[in-house]
């Protein structure tokens, strides 16, 4: 138990996946992928996949790193040489800061492939709550493309809000470690692996006594 956490009010309600990891001193690196497309106009949009690396889970008050790769998807052939400049502005939910940007460069050459437009490391701090995860999504991207001997070309992107833009996801994870840290209403303010509170304190002590 690392005490002091309670249950996150007005949490999103989001599902996590299971961490298959035992809440040590350090938390385990996992690696995740997403791909997020964003429309800047009615015939133009850019699809961008973030390669990232993350914790498995945190603990309430965390201070924690999220690494990114950002990729076009799929990598552009262009016959022109020139100059990708650009930002992505995050929304993150659980955690602050609340809107991070990641900058978006790379020089290309004629003729050439372009792939890898960013890489970024972003720190982040969990809340002193758990019940909710900390979710990070792409809110939007602003890019201009200066080719050699052609006009810029600029856009302002953002995925609609039907589409998936979440690019990483962190259980916050508190878990019992006695029975009485269920008791007295405390089985609210503590979670098994995957960040999820328990709806009794039954439940709270069968997981203690299961491990």
């Amino acid at each position: 138990m690392l005490g002091g956490a309670t249950a996150c009010v007005g949490a999103p309600e989001v599902t996590v996946p299971e961490v298959e990891a035992k809440l040590e001193a350090v938390t385990t690196n996992v690696t995740s992928s997403s791909i997020v497309v964003a429309v800047c106009s009615e015939v133009q949009s850019i699809s961008t996949a973030w390669d990232a690396t993350l914790p498995a889970f945190v603990a309430p008050g965390e201070t924690f790193d999220v690494a990114w790769t950002v990729r076009l998807m799929p990598p552009i052939l262009t016959p022109y040489a020139g100059v990708f400049d650009g930002q992505a502005t995050l929304a993150v939910a659980n955690a602050t800061p609340s809107a991070p940007t990641v900058a978006l460069a790379a020089t290309f050459g004629a003729n050439s492939v372009v792939s890898q437009i960013g890489s970024s490391t972003l720190t982040f701090t969990a809340p002193h709550c758990v019940g909710a995860p900390v979710q990070i999504r792409l809110s939007q991207i602003d890019y201009t493309i200066m080719f050699q001997g052609r006009p810029n070309l600029e856009a302002h992107c953002a995925p609609p809000a039907e589409s998936p833009s979440v690019v990483a996801t962190i259980p916050v994870v508190d878990e019992p470690e006695t029975a009485a840290d269920c008791k007295n209403g405390g089985y609210g303010k503590h979670t098994d692996l995957a960040g999820a509170t328990f709806k009794s304190q039954g439940a709270c002590i069968k997981y203690v006594i299961n491990g």
